[in-house]
């Protein structure tokens, strides 16, 4: 009588299935259903608890994901003497308990109707910020009711400025209490009076709005960063797709290899193999031949359906340790995520921290998409049409990263025609094009 051999938690790594498909056979030609037959058909949750431990062993966790670029300049962390006053709107006050840098931040309340606008005139050490983003830390305790957050920065008492969006009424990447670096570049200018120097700016205001309720709002810091071209000099590129769909694989890979251009799949575990969705050969033919990074959607298409927030912290943490040992245990090595739905909140973030470098949101605002990159867990893209045309001729004129997305290829999705110019986009522009994992591995090397 042949031996019957279980695989073994916490080891037998790659050989999970060939070990437990051959143990089930030898039962079946035994007549054995009392033991491993009856272990599988029965005792189905303990084998996949079994599985999940010795995958889970397996898993490297990603790093914590720090800022993704170095500050070359700190204008103010609003620190005692940062000479900033309130110009319209409600009073600003140190605030020695809630703070980002430094011992204190700046607190103010933004009332419906009455911009609250803070400025410093003057500044005693003009600052350069020439090939550079600036980037505004802030936090609000109801995100939903800002209507815009602007930065005017210019020469002396704003003789020419800039007038810089941060954030409009639809594209706020940031939740509710959580301090977020608002990165803005001449990308995002709304309006100017004149041309300033960059390289001799003295004036800055920053104003807010709000509706239908007041919101309190924190300043935590104005600095700058490198614009990226020193990594990039044209700019860079991410196409990404959600979900699966065989058509990525059929269509989307046949556009992009016209100048062997990668993306990255953010796959959806139990679709693959389905009808209409990606095969595990295809997937590893698109890393393998073609470049492409098969990032994590989900494990599950229940938790998919229900989003990381429609589910308790334990569930999605199961189904995002799942997702990354199952990456891992087929070869993949993407430390990339895409949030289900784009909806997340600080729990959700967390995790997703413990598991992956980086996550995609699904929404964003084409002025500032690819210029999120210090906060790598709340990656802003672009969808298809004319929004994605303007984030690549924005990374290519002033630095950045583009992050486009689709689902579908052709029907039900992005057409032929809108992926086949954003592909042509880049190539005229001489725009990289390049996975998550690329960028960043550039970034911090």
């Amino acid at each position: 009588m042949a031996d019957i051999n279980l695989p073994v938690p916490g080891s037998d790594f790659n050989t999970w299935g060939e070990k437990l498909n051959t143990a089930v056979t030898v039962a079946n030609d035994q007549g054995e259903p009392a033991n491993v037959r009856n272990i599988v058909s029965t005792d189905i949750a303990t084998v996949g608890s079994d599985i999940e431990g010795a995958l889970s062993a397996k898993i490297s966790q990603a790093p914590a994901s720090p800022p993704l670029s170095v500050f070359t300049d700190w204008w103010t962390t609003f620190q005692t003497g940062h000479g900033y006053t309130s110009y319209a709107g409600g009073a600003i006050v140190a605030d020695t308990d809630d703070y980002l840098f430094g011992s204190q931040s700046l607190r103010t309340v933004v009332t419906p109707g009455t911009p609250s606008k803070i400025r410093n005139l003057n500044y005693t050490s003009p600052f350069d910020w020439t090939s550079k983003h600036i980037v505004l830390w802030i936090k609000a305790d109801n995100v939903t009711n800002i209507s815009e957050l602007s930065l005017y920065i210019g020469d002396s008492n704003f003789g020419n400025y800039y007038r810089l969006i941060g954030w409009g009424n639809s594209a706020k990447q940031t939740l509710d209490n959580r301090w977020t670096p608002v990165v803005l570049s001449l990308a995002s200018k709304a309006s100017n009076g004149g041309i300033p120097a960059q390289n001799n700016a003295e004036d800055v205001q920053i104003s807010i709005a709000s509706v239908n309720a007041p919101v309190t709002v924190w300043f935590g810091g104005i600095g700058a960063v490198p614009d990226m071209k020193a990594k990039f000099p044209t700019g860079v590129v991410t196409f990404s797709f959600d979900d699966g769909f065989d058509s990525v694989y059929t269509d989307g890979r046949r556009i992009m290899d016209k100048y062997g251009y990668p993306g990255v799949l953010y796959i959806i575990k139990e679709w693959v193999d389905g009808a209409g969705k990606v095969s595990m050969d295809q997937l590893h033919r698109l890393e393998n031949l073609h470049g492409w990074e098969i990032g994590g959607h989900s494990y599950s298409d229940a938790v998919h359906t229900a989003r990381a927030t429609g589910v308790t912290p334990e569930e999605f943490e199961q189904d995002i340790k799942l997702l990354k040992a199952w990456l891992r245990n087929n070869g993949f090595t993407s430390d990339s995520y895409c949030y289900p739905g784009g909806e997340q909140n600080q729990t959700v973030i967390d995790i997703v921290r413990r598991y992956f470098n980086t996550a995609r949101d699904t929404e964003g605002n084409p002025k500032l998409n690819g210029l999120g990159y210090l906060d790598p867990l709340m990656l802003c893209q672009t969808g298809p049409g004319s929004g994605a045309l303007n984030a690549i001729a924005n990374v290519a004129d002033y630095g950045g990263w583009a992050f486009l997305y689709a689902h579908k290829v052709g029907t039900g999705g992005i057409s032929f025609t809108d992926l086949e110019a954003q592909v042509e986009a880049c190539k005229t522009a001489g725009v990289e094009v390049l996975t998550p994992q690329q960028v960043v591995d550039r970034l911090k090397g």
